[in-house]
């Protein structure tokens, strides 16, 4: 009898073991946002060789690509792509500022307000949002990165020039925007997300996430 309540004991235990050893060894999972700055610091703000001051920043060729239609735009909200964005949506957040403007209507004889929008010129973005899933397999030891989506962040300033904080403007898939990225590479090998994002992974000083 006490053979058996030993053996049973012994099973009970190798059970829990293996119990344990299964919830221990499952693969950890987190979804990690990071902001990256883009800013290259040679003769060209854009890091392409012999280019002007008006060349294109990598942040201006991903909103052309949206409002063009070429990449589709998921709003800021969440980092889960639940909300498509309109065109009409993508334009409202593009605004860089808002001013009021009073005339006077001779017909009627009354004043008007006027809503004058000034569109981002983006001096004030250089700067992006990279949402990565990352994972780990403590059986095999293994670690994974897999870039999910990026958003352009736009530096958002008073009227007095006092910096108020962050704005997200929108998200859009990694997968989707990857020929984009590549073709922006090709004339600004020093600029591209890719070499910021590396460089970035090995930085000791991380920056915090963006306020939406």
């Amino acid at each position: 009898m006490m053979r058996i309540l030993l053996l049973l004991l012994i099973l009970a235990i190798a059970a829990s073991y293996n119990c344990f050893a299964q919830v221990t060894n499952r693969p950890w999972k987190k979804r990690v946002t990071r902001l990256i700055d883009v800013t290259v610091a040679n003769n060209s703000i854009n890091g392409r060789q012999g280019a002007s001051m008006t060349d294109t920043s990598l942040v201006h060729v991903i909103v052309n690509a949206v409002q063009s239609g070429y990449l589709k735009a998921y709003s800021a909200s969440d980092d889960l792509f639940s909300t498509f964005l309109e065109r009409s949506e993508i334009d409202d957040g593009l605004v860089d500022h808002v001013d009021t403007l009073l005339s006077y209507d001779w017909p009627t004889g009354k004043e008007v307000v006027e809503l004058r929008l000034y569109p981002s010129t983006y001096k004030n973005a250089h700067e992006f949002k990279v949402l990565e899933d990352w994972s780990f397999n403590p059986t095999s030891g293994a670690s994974n990165i897999q870039i999910i989506g990026l958003a352009p962040v736009h530096e958002v300033y008073g009227d007095d020039s006092s910096f108020r904080g962050y704005k997200t403007l929108f998200w859009v898939k990694y997968s989707d925007a990857l020929s984009t990225l590549s073709n922006y590479e090709q004339s600004h090998p020093k600029s591209g997300l890719a070499s910021h994002i590396w460089t970035d992974y090995f930085q000791q000083d991380k920056k915090s996430d963006p306020k939406k």
